[in-house]
């Protein structure tokens, strides 16, 4: 349907797997009129996965986010998440987290949480569906862990800024010891934190 679909997740377990073209959390498979999202996370757990039906289609939905495009896209959505432990797995066109297959990667905002999302096919782990669009991807707070094994992206935002604009990066500190990592008073988890 044509508009805006808005969720807020405050708190819970959550537990899902699809191999459809739907997202697990978000918008579903394109209709003739698709809506745009704004999703909040401010809290929960976490454990979702997708996989394609079918490896030699382009198809899927994303873990959070939007549905299969089905050949055009869906208007960019929004994705904040501001707490909570979420692990995304994608093993389909569609990103983990962000956009369903052919769909674009919206605006991600990342403002604290622990974030692990993983994609093994041709999804962005954090980003756009294979052959959708890149979008916005900012990151003031929280920890994130994106992977790729597969042709897609670990972030799908080839500039990944935090919200002013400073350059972020991916950087390992080896301190096998560590017990806890406190940036500024903030407890930004030790890698242990993600599976």
């Amino acid at each position: 349907t044509k508009g805006t679909a808005k969720i807020t997740i405050n708190g819970g377990s959550f537990t899902g797997f699809t191999q459809v073209n739907s997202a697990i959390i978000g918008l579903a498979h394109k209709a003739s009129k698709p809506a745009s999202l704004l999703l909040e996370i401010n809290g929960g757990t976490f454990d979702l996965s997708n996989k394609n039906m079918d490896t030699a289609a382009m198809n899927g939905g994303a873990c959070i986010g939007t549905g299969y495009a089905n050949g055009s896209s869906y208007p960019d959505s929004d994705i904040t998440i501001n707490n909570g432990v979420i692990l995304a797995k994608s093993e389909s066109s569609a990103a983990a987290i962000g956009g369903g297959a052919g769909s674009p990667t919206g605006n991600i905002y990342i403002n604290g949480g622990t974030v692990t999302a993983v994609a093994s096919l041709d999804g962005d782990a954090i980003g756009k569906g294979a052959y959708g669009k890149d979008g916005n991807i900012r990151m003031s707070g929280g920890t994130v862990k994106a992977s790729s094994t597969g042709t897609g992206i670990a972030f799908g935002d080839p500039t990944l800024v935090n919200m002013d604009s400073d350059a972020v990066y991916l950087v390992n500190l080896t301190c096998p010891n560590a017990k806890q990592v406190l940036v500024n008073g903030e407890d930004w988890k030790v890698p242990a934190n993600h599976p």
